[in-house]
C-alpha cells in the first residue's frame, strides 16, 4: 500500500501485569476515537502528528496495588507448563552431565529458541517468556531498580485492517512495531534482532513478550528500572515503534 500511515500505541504500566491491565484500560480512554467512516488519509495524518508531537497515550496505575498470579501474564495451559518444566529439567541435566559450554547444551538451547521466539520481530512466545522467567531472572537487581510490566497494545485495529484492505500491510506495521520494542531494549544480539541499546542504559534487565504468539498485536515488556524512568523508557519505546512504520516506506521508495 503506497499510503503512509502509522497504527498508534497505547500502553498501562504496573508492578504487576494486573496493574498493567487497569492503567491500559485508562490509557485507552486517552487515545484519539477513529470513527469506522472516516477517510484513511485523515486518520493517517492525525495519528502521525500524535508521533511528532509526543501526545502518546500511556498511563502509570498509582491506585490500590493489584497483584495477579503470573500464569494470567501469558496464554498458560497445562501443556505449556508441562513442557517449560520438561525443558527446565532437561536443561539441567544436560548442564550437570555435560558442562554449560558443551555441545550438548548448546544444541538443546538452540532448539529450545526456536519454539520461544516469534521469528517475525524476536520477541518471545507464551513458552519462551516463561522459560525465560526460570532460566534468566535468577540474579538480584541494582538497589534502586523495582519490576514493571508495560502492555502495549496497538490501536483501531479493526479500521486499519478494513480500511486498508491490506491485512499483509498491517501484519508489516505490527511487526515492525515488535522489532522495535525487541531492538530498543534487548542488550544481547541474537541474530538478526541485534540490540541498537538506545535506551537500555536506563534499565537492568528485560524481556519482551508477544502475548498471543506470532499473530498478536498485544505486546508486553517486563523489566526492571528505576520508578522514575519507566515512562521515559515507554515513550522513547513508542518512538522507536513509531519510527520503524515510518522506515517502511523508505524501503518501499527505495524498492521501486
Amino acid at each position: 500500500m503506497d499510503l503512509e500511515y502509522v497504527i498508534g500505541l497505547k500502553a498501562g504500566i504496573g508492578n504487576s501485569f494486573a496493574e498493567a491491565q487497569a492503567a491500559m484500560f485508562q490509557a485507552s480512554k486517552l487515545k484519539q476515537k477513529i470513527n469506522s467512516d472516516e477517510p484513511l488519509e485523515n486518520v493517517a495524518v492525525r495519528v502521525r502528528n500524535e508521533y511528532e508531537r509526543k501526545s502518546y497515550a500511556i498511563v502509570f496505575y498509582e491506585d490500590k496495588p493489584l497483584t495477579a498470579d503470573s500464569s494470567s501474564i501469558v496464554n498458560v495451559n497445562h501443556e505449556l507448563s508441562v513442557k517449560v518444566e520438561e525443558a527446565s529439567s532437561y536443561l539441567g541435566k544436560l548442564i550437570e552431565e555435560y558442562g554449560e559450554n558443551s555441545l550438548a547444551v548448546e544444541a538443546y538451547k538452540y532448539s529450545l529458541n526456536l519454539s520461544s521466539y516469534d521469528s517475525t520481530t524476536g520477541a518471545l512466545l507464551p513458552f519462551g517468556y516463561l522459560l525465560a522467567q526460570r532460566l534468566e531472572r535468577s540474579s538480584v537487581p541494582p538497589p534502586g531498580m523495582e519490576r514493571f510490566f508495560v502492555f502495549i497494545d496497538a490501536n483501531d485495529m479493526k479500521y486499519w485492517n478494513t480500511q486498508t484492505e491490506d491485512y499483509a500491510d498491517v501484519t508489516r506495521h505490527i511487526q515492525a512495531i515488535g522489532k522495535a520494542l525487541v531492538k530498543g531494549t534487548r542488550r544481547k544480539s541474537r541474530g538478526d534482532f541485534d540490540s541498537v541499546d538506545l535506551v537500555s542504559s536506563q534499565f537492568w534487565e528485560s524481556l519482551v513478550h508477544r502475548t498471543h504468539g506470532d499473530a498478536g498485536d498485544e505486546f508486553l515488556i517486563d523489566l526492571y528500572c528505576r520508578k522514575e524512568d519507566i515512562v521515559k523508557i515507554t515513550g522513547r519505546l513508542f518512538d522507536l515503534c513509531y519510527e520503524s512504520q515510518l522506515e517502511l516506506y523508505k524501503k518501499l521508495i527505495v524498492g521501486k
